[in-house]
C-alpha cells in the first residue's frame, strides 16, 4: 500500500469510529479519534508545508482526495472558511471564502 492509500485509509477509519461519539463532548473516546485525527494533519502539514498553525481541524476523504477543513480569522472572528484539498500525487489546492464576500480564492 503506498502512503496517500494508507492516510486515506486511515482518515476513513477514524471518522468511521468517530461518528458514534461526535457529539459526546466529554468523552474520552472521541478526544482520542480527534487527537489521532490531528496528528495525520500534523503529519500533511509537515509533509507538505502547508503553513497551518493549528492542527485542530475537520479532517476527512471525498472520493480519491484528502479533505483538511477550518474557519481563519484575527482575533476570535471568524473571516475565511478555507478548504485544502490533496490528491493523489499529493497537488495541493487551496480555497479560500471571504465570509464577508462570499468571494473564493482558489491557489
Amino acid at each position: 500500500m503506498n502512503r496517500f492509500d494508507d492516510l486515506l485509509q486511515r482518515i476513513t477509519l477514524l471518522n468511521t469510529q468517530l461518528q458514534p461519539v461526535k457529539d459526546h463532548l466529554g468523552s474520552d473516546t472521541r478526544k482520542m479519534l480527534y487527537v489521532k485525527l490531528w496528528s495525520i494533519v500534523g503529519e500533511l502539514n509537515a509533509m507538505l508545508h502547508l503553513g497551518l498553525d493549528n492542527t485542530a481541524l475537520d479532517l476527512k476523504v471525498d472520493g480519491h482526495r484528502i479533505i483538511i477543513h477550518y474557519w481563519s480569522g484575527v482575533g476570535g472572528s471568524v473571516e475565511t472558511e478555507v478548504s485544502v484539498f490533496i490528491d493523489r500525487s499529493f497537488a495541493v489546492q487551496r480555497h479560500t471564502k471571504n465570509l464577508a464576500t462570499g468571494n473564493v480564492t482558489m491557489t
